[in-house]
Parts: C-alpha cells; sequence; structure tokens
C-alpha cells in the first residue's frame, strides 16, 4: 500500500470503477466527518459544459433551496432529480472547475509510475483508482458486466491499471496465448534506430560514390549518427528514386540496431474487468 503526501497528489488522475476519468486532484478537505479528496475538471476552448448559473437558476425555479457549497457534481445530479435538462454553454478559453469530493474511504489505491506514453514521450503518472462508480453515475451510464473481445484499435493506447497491482502501463498490440487472447502491456517500448554514419560510410565502401553524396545531402551523418527508425521509409523512398541496388537496401536493413530493450508484460483477456477510457484488470 502506497501513501502519498497532498502535493503529490495534486493533479493526479482519477478513475472510477468502471474505467472512466472522473477528474484530478485539486486538494484535500478535512471535516468533522474526516477527509476528502477534492477533484476538478479542465475544459479547453470551445468544449460544451455545464452552465452553471443556468442550472442554479433552473433549481431556483423549482423552489430548490441552493446553498453556494454545492459542487458541479451534486447540482447536476439534483437536477436530474428535478427532471431538469442539464444546460450547456461553449466556453471560449480553458478554464478549471472544482467538480465535486469524495471521502478518501471511496480510494481502491493511489499508485504512480514513469512510463512512455503512446506519443513517444517520457511521463510520470500518480493515479487514484475509486471502488466506486462515481463518473457513471455523474454521466447516467450503466455498467458493463461481460468485455468481449474488441478489436485492437479499440484497445490500444488506453492506460492499463490492475485492481491489486497498481498502474500496468499503456495498452499495445492484441497477442495469443494457449487457449486465449490477451493485450500487450508497455511500460516502456523497445527504441529501434538507423546507425546512419555506419549505413552511409559503408555505402561509400561499397563505390557508389554519386548515392553516398545524395545520401549525405538527405541526412548529413557526422551531425545526426544515428537518425529514428521512422525515417526508414523515406529512405527507402530516396533510395528506389535512385535506383539503389539490393545490397544497398540489405545495409540499410542491417544498420538497424536496438538501442534499448522493451519492458512488457501480456495480460489474459479472462482477467480484463472493464475497458472504457482506461483498462481495468484483476
Amino acid at each position: 500500500m502506497k501513501f502519498f503526501t497532498v502535493n503529490e497528489l495534486v493533479s493526479a488522475l482519477i478513475v472510477d470503477s468502471e474505467g472512466l476519468i472522473y477528474g484530478r486532484v485539486e486538494g484535500l478537505r478535512f471535516t468533522y466527518e474526516g477527509a476528502h479528496i477534492v477533484a476538478y475538471v479542465e475544459a479547453r476552448a470551445r468544449d460544451l459544459v455545464v452552465d452553471v448559473d443556468a442550472l442554479i437558476a433552473a433549481l431556483r425555479s423549482r423552489k430548490v433551496d441552493v446553498p453556494a457549497e454545492w459542487t458541479l457534481e451534486y447540482l447536476v445530479e439534483r437536477a436530474r432529480e428535478e427532471g431538469i435538462d442539464i444546460p450547456k454553454v461553449e466556453i471560449e478559453k480553458p478554464v478549471k472547475l472544482i467538480k465535486g469530493e469524495f471521502k478518501v474511504e471511496e480510494v481502491e489505491w493511489v499508485d504512480s509510475a514513469t512510463l512512455e506514453n503512446p506519443r513517444g514521450g517520457e511521463e510520470k503518472l500518480v493515479v487514484v483508482l475509486l471502488k466506486t462508480p462515481r463518473e457513471a453515475r455523474y454521466r447516467g451510464v450503466g455498467g458493463h458486466e461481460a468485455v468481449p473481445v474488441q478489436s485492437e484499435e479499440h484497445v490500444k493506447g488506453k492506460l492499463v491499471l490492475s485492481q491489486s497491482r497498481g498502474i500496468l502501463g499503456y495498452a499495445g498490440e492484441i497477442v495469443v496465448g494457449p487457449g486465449e487472447v490477451g493485450i500487450r502491456v508497455y511500460k516502456r517500448r523497445g527504441r529501434e534506430t538507423i546507425n546512419w554514419l555506419v549505413f552511409t560510410s559503408r555505402v561509400r565502401k561499397m563505390g557508389y560514390g554519386d548515392l553516398y553524396y545524395k545520401l549525405v545531402s538527405f541526412k548529413d551523418p557526422y551531425k545526426n549518427p544515428r537518425i529514428p527508425v521512422s525515417e526508414a521509409e523515406r529512405v527507402e523512398a530516396l533510395l528506389a528514386e535512385l535506383k539503389a541496388p539490393q545490397e544497398v537496401f540489405k545495409a540499410l536493413r542491417e544498420a538497424v540496431q536496438k538501442e534499448s530493450k522493451g519492458v512488457y508484460e501480456d495480460v489474459p483477456w479472462s482477467k480484463i474487468r472493464k475497458i472504457r477510457e482506461v483498462i481495468i484488470t484483476e
């Protein structure tokens, strides 16, 4: 079991038991009932958000007394009880809204991890997983009991959390094992690069001087001794345009080198409990 200071918790991602994102941690509030985690959401420009003033006016028109301390979450809940359609407004600039708060007893666990995100950058994540379907109730959606096998596109890139082990990583490919399929979950993907200096030097030693100078003009090997493997398609297109012989293409493939090993684990589908905005496993 991990514990975190208030400063370490600020901005932590909050995920409910249905795998829906509730918001982020604003801080803690202490009352005679105990400690409460205060949550906020950030709305981007041109987002549709709850029109708080219109919602309060609609409630008061139904003779509902609206205390100043009511949170956005509670306003929405009370409006639904009164049968009021939730008014929305388009905002013109980013804004932070206090969404609600909950007792720390609702927390299943808090965990932190350093992951390589799907865009390739490294990030330090702190996640609060709830025992309750708080966001599902807020959105007025039901729970999903069964988790049918989905396509790779449906799961790839989603954050994966374990109810018992914390943050696992980001979902990657569908994998096949004994009797069932699963998901490969990455903490870090292995990195590959093209050893551009070695490759261009080899082309020159093969006697293809003109081709060598074209490649050097494309990317200076002394300024860029290694280039991302994602550049391989552009290099191959250039080689094809220059009518390079097959031995040069072979040399390019042989210049691809692994810089680091991937860190991942395979999770059987039978251990997956929820696939929503976040994937939750046993």
